[in-house]
């Protein structure tokens, strides 16, 4: 009688690793060895019609003919027996040969072999993710015939893993994401330590890095196992890239800047316990989506040692939490950096989560500033692209994103590698942060090139987070598309949940779009995760936010901190003169406009830059201050 398809239970079949069973999302409780040995095999074998005298050659060998037919009996009785909930007939047998069939079935090998050539990055890697394995880890039945078959199949699953491994890593290069891609290739090498391919992989990974001694330590692990294993010496262009990352070493002293997270003191319960274990992974996990940094989870050969070293400790008592945290360079044992915070112990994932995104944003900014020293006074004809990415980047840390010299180093880069995308989405946001210090607005010219490098930076790398936020800025700043920016803003925060500038975009979103009170919290959020050198666009929203929000005071207080900590700022005095205005403050309102006028002639209703503002009654009164102001 045939099996409704309705009432059939997925069945699940994991077979990298340890053998596991699930039906209808339930997990089976083991099987014994040798019948979990018979049901892998006719698993791997689905489809096909298997000769009773061929199974019971592989797992009944030693035994009688008839012994062993009767025992491959019971076998199939009791798997049967253990399917028999998913509704439907699995395995089918006449008198001459056995079949597993189809059915409503999910098998991981089948997903290996799906996913090992894809495109789709996530789905890739949360499946790796999960393989903790050989092909039927630890299967031994004593059966010769058997263990030369696995032997085999394990091999050709084994040299699977290798190309979906193999592909992940691909594509985590071509994404950018270095730190994740060196992993990767790092797990390849544990299925084959001789593949001098993947060797030459790590060493490129690690040079465009500007690790160079890490890639010296790959090249040197590879001829010891190659010398020990083949008795043969590495490639020549395995030798040629060797060379290179040892005159790249003596040349270069603006490597990449390396962080590990030293284990936390704790004092305090379970949950303190729990929380600092979280907080450290957490924060790996943070840093490793930085591009800029490379994250050195154990020091060893493998990976070098890291320039500098985060050390902390989490201190429970009751609900209160303190927690501590100082960077330091391991070289000199110096302090970099230091933080306290104090929180309420209420929801440690929430806890974890906002405190290893901001700790995480603070050590970015002090390892970029590192660079700057070294990387400020040199010419651009003697840097390589990343080293000049990373001397433009030294300068916005510093709060010079603007200056010339640094827009420079852009341009250069993009002349010799029109094709990157990183390149492409810096010179756009720090072109309009040019355009913060007048409160004119942007010449059409000015305006386009600001575009079309943030359209061109996504169009080259859709995944790269911070071309994704780059463009969200645009959509809002210039052309206040914000539903546009909220699109590019989640892309963004999906390929890094921890990138407080995108959730500040998201921010500025609710604060134009109903929900003013939502949109503030978030955006305190992310000006307290960002350093203030780089937060002022954050915080000009904020009170821009308070605006829509009915908070005059407190936008003008806000707009007034920062017209102060930056006096060159104009286009934030340009604010600062229309919510006096609105605050009830007509002489001080009157005199920043005036103030403004002489200092910019052709200021006017016509050229001076817009304030973006969602709610339309909210727009019309501040362009009435404006004008009340003779702005």
């Amino acid at each position: 009688m045939p099996e409704n398809a309705d009432e059939q239970k997925k069945v699940e079949i994991d077979l990298l690793g340890t053998v596991r069973l699930r039906i209808g999302g339930d997990d089976v409780a083991p099987l014994p060895r040798k019948v979990r040995a018979v049901l892998a095999y006719l698993v791997i074998r689905r489809g096909d019609k298997i000769p009773r005298e061929t199974l019971a050659g592989l797992f009944w060998g030693d035994r009688a003919d008839e012994q062993a037919h009767a025992s491959l009996r019971q076998t199939l009785s009791q798997i049967r027996k253990t399917l028999r909930p998913a509704g439907a007939t699995l395995v089918t047998a006449d008198r001459e040969s056995v079949q597993f069939t189809a059915g409503n079935l999910h098998i991981d090998l089948e997903e290996l072999i799906r996913l090992k050539d894809s495109e789709d990055i996530d789905a890739l890697a949360r499946f790796l993710d999960g393989v903790h394995g050989e092909l039927l880890e630890g299967m031994s039945i004593g059966e010769s015939a058997f263990e030369q078959w696995l032997a085999t199949e394990r091999e050709a699953v084994r040299r699977q893993l290798i190309a979906a491994l193999s592909r992940l890593a691909e594509l985590y290069e071509v994404k950018g994401v270095f730190n994740d891609s060196i992993n990767v290739n790092l797990r390849v090498l544990a299925y084959d330590a001789l593949d001098e391919e993947t060797y030459r992989t790590l060493m490129r990974l690690f040079m465009a890095q500007g690790r160079y001694d890490a890639a010296m330590s790959q090249f040197e692990t590879c001829r010891g196992r190659l010398e020990k294993e083949l008795g043969v010496e590495p490639a020549p262009e395995t030798i040629a890239l060797w060379n290179r990352a040892k005159a790249r070493r003596r040349g270069s002293e603006t490597a990449i800047k390396t962080v590990t997270v030293r284990a936390f003191n704790v004092a305090g319960d379970d949950s303190t316990e729990f929380l600092a274990e979280g907080l450290r992974e957490g924060l790996f996990n943070s840093l490793d989506k930085q591009s800029a940094i490379g994250v050195v989870r154990e020091q060893g050969p493998s990976q070098g040692k890291a320039t500098f070293a985060l050390e902390g400790s989490v201190r429970g008592l009751r609900n209160r939490l303190r927690m501590t945290f100082r960077l330091i360079e391991t070289a000199s044992n110096n302090q970099i950096w230091s933080e306290r915070y104090d929180r309420e112990s209420d929801d440690l994932f929430e806890l974890e989560a906002e405190i290893s995104r901001t700790v995480a944003a603070f050590i970015r900014t002090k390892v970029k500033e590192a660079f700057f020293n070294s990387l400020r006074d040199a010419r651009d004809d003697d840097l390589t692209v990343p080293e000049l990415l990373d001397k433009a980047a030294a300068f916005a840390t510093r709060g010079l994103a603007s200056d010339e010299r640094s827009i420079a180093a852009l341009r250069s880069a993009l002349a010799r590698d029109p094709g990157n995308s990183m390149a492409n989405a810096m010179l756009a946001y720090f072109l309009l942060e040019r355009f913060e210090y007048t409160p004119l607005d942007l010449p059409a010219a000015s305006r386009n090139e600001i575009a079309q490098l943030a359209v061109r930076a996504v169009e080259l790398q859709a995944n790269s987070y911070w071309a994704q936020y780059v463009a969200g800025t645009v959509a809002q700043d210039i052309f206040g598309d914000f539903d546009r920016a909220l699109r590019h803003a989640q892309v963004a925060l999906h390929a890094n949940p921890d990138f407080a500038a995108a959730l500040g975009v998201t921010g500025i979103v609710k604060c134009h779009s109903g929900d003013p009170a939502a949109g503030i919290e978030i955006l305190k959020q992310t000006i307290n995760s960002t350093s203030p050198n780089t937060s002022f666009r954050e915080e000009r929203e904020l009170a821009i936010a308070y605006l829509v929000n009915g908070d005059v005071g407190a936008a003008v207080g806000l707009i007034g901190r920062l017209v102060d900590r930056d006096p060159r700022m104009d286009r934030n005095r340009l604010l600062h003169a229309a919510l006096l205005w609105l605050n009830g403050d007509a002489d001080n309102a009157m005199a920043a406009g005036s103030n403004l006028k002489k200092k910019y002639s052709a200021l006017s209703i016509v050229t001076k830059r817009p304030i973006q503002i969602g709610p339309p009654d909210v727009s019309a009164k501040f362009e009435e201050a404006m004008a009340s102001v003779g702005l």
